[in-house]
């Protein structure tokens, strides 16, 4: 498979060694990979990247996964 230069893919996980690995196994697919701890964090990456896929966990501090959506989903409508 070839690297996906025209994609770019956000990583929101609150758990460090998950998301090193996830960034780490998605970099070999994508040449844009973004990383976040938290659902705030993920929201703000968001707004200045503009991801075209965005992996998400559901339980994290500051914003949850289905909370930060959400939010992208109400901006974007």
């Amino acid at each position: 498979m070839q690297l996906e230069e025209n994609v770019s893919i956000l990583v929101a996980e609150d758990e460090e060694e998950l998301r090193e690995y996830l960034v780490e196994y998605l970099q070999l697919f994508f040449k844009n990979v973004y990383s976040a701890k938290c659902g705030q964090e993920a929201y703000l990456i968001y707004l200045d990247k503009s991801p075209d896929i965005i992996l998400s966990d559901i339980n994290m501090p500051n914003l949850d996964g289905l909370s930060m959506i959400s939010k992208i989903r109400e901006r974007d409508l």
